[in-house]
C-alpha cells in the first residue's frame, strides 16, 4: 500500500509541476499599446476666417475598458483646429478580451456650421499568439450602415453669409491639431479630458499587430485565447509517464 501511495505521489507531483511551469508562461506577457486615429475635414468651399477648434471624444463603454493617461470619468479627447488628423491617445492593454468605445465629435459654435454627428462603435479585441504575446485588432462601425467605415472621419461645412463677410478658400485654413490648452465655445462637456495634440499622420505608433480599422470582422468572432502554451503539454505529460512507470519499475525490483 505504501508503495502504490508513493507512485502516485510521484505522478500527482509531476502533473503539479508541469502546471506550474504552464502557468508561469501563461502570465508572462508584455503590455501592447493601441493608438486610434481620427480626422476632421471640411467639405465646403468657404471655411471661417478663424478655424474652429474641434474636439473627438473617445469614451468607454465598459467600465473595466483601459483609457488613456489623462482620461476623466472614462472619457478622452484630442482638440483639431479646423480640420487635420490627431490620435486617441495612447491606450494599454495587460489582459486578453473585447473592449468596447465610442467615437464622436463635439459640436462648434459657428452659427453658419454644419457639423457631423456620427457616432463610432469601436471594438479592440487583445488575444495571444502562438508565442503568447498580446496583439490587438481594431474595427468600428456606425449604427445603421452595412458597411465598415474604412477610418474614423468626420466632415463638417460652412455656408457664407448673405452679406458675403471674410472667408479663406482652399486649404489654407487647415491648422492640423491644436496646441491650445483651452476649446473655443462650449465644445468640451462636463468630464472631458481635452488633450492638445500636435498634427498626426502616418502610423499612429500602435505596438503589436493592428488590424486597420474597417478591417475583417470576423475578427470578432473569435473568442480570446487564454495564453497558454499548448505545445508543453504533451512533454509535461511524458515525464509524469516517465516518472509513473520509474517508480512502479523501482517497486517491483524491491518485491523481487
Amino acid at each position: 500500500m505504501k508503495k502504490m501511495f508513493e507512485k502516485v505521489a510521484s505522478a500527482v507531483l509531476a502533473a503539479a509541476l508541469g502546471m506550474t511551469l504552464t502557468a508561469g508562461v501563461a502570465f508572462a506577457q508584455d503590455p501592447v499599446t493601441v493608438e486610434i486615429p481620427v480626422t476632421v475635414s471640411i467639405s465646403s468651399t468657404y471655411k471661417p476666417s478663424t478655424a474652429e477648434s474641434m474636439q473627438v471624444i473617445l469614451e468607454a463603454v465598459d467600465a473595466d475598458s483601459p483609457m488613456p493617461e489623462g482620461s476623466t470619468d472614462g472619457a478622452y479627447s484630442v482638440t483639431i483646429s479646423g480640420e487635420g488628423s490627431a490620435t486617441l491617445g495612447a491606450i494599454t492593454y495587460t489582459t486578453p478580451g473585447i473592449y468596447n468605445y465610442t467615437v464622436h465629435q463635439a459640436a462648434g459654435s459657428n452659427s453658419r456650421g454644419t457639423y457631423d454627428s456620427t457616432v463610432y462603435q469601436v471594438k479592440v479585441q487583445i488575444t495571444n499568439d502562438k508565442s503568447g504575446n498580446l496583439i490587438a485588432s481594431v474595427v468600428s462601425h456606425v449604427d445603421g450602415m452595412d458597411e465598415k467605415p474604412a477610418d474614423i472621419a468626420f466632415t463638417n461645412s460652412y455656408t457664407r453669409s448673405s452679406g458675403g463677410g471674410s472667408s479663406h478658400s482652399g486649404g489654407s485654413s487647415s491648422g492640423g491639431s491644436s496646441s491650445s490648452g483651452s476649446t473655443a465655445g462650449s465644445n468640451s462637456g462636463p468630464g472631458v479630458s481635452s488633450s492638445d495634440s500636435g498634427s498626426s499622420s502616418g502610423d499612429p505608433g500602435t505596438s503589436g499587430e493592428l488590424t486597420p480599422i474597417g478591417g475583417d470582422p470576423g475578427i470578432l468572432g473569435a473568442l480570446p485565447q487564454t495564453g497558454t502554451l499548448w505545445w508543453m503539454v504533451p512533454i509535461l505529460a511524458v515525464v509524469g509517464i516517465l516518472l509513473f512507470a520509474a517508480g512502479f519499475s523501482k517497486s517491483q525490483r524491491q518485491e523481487d
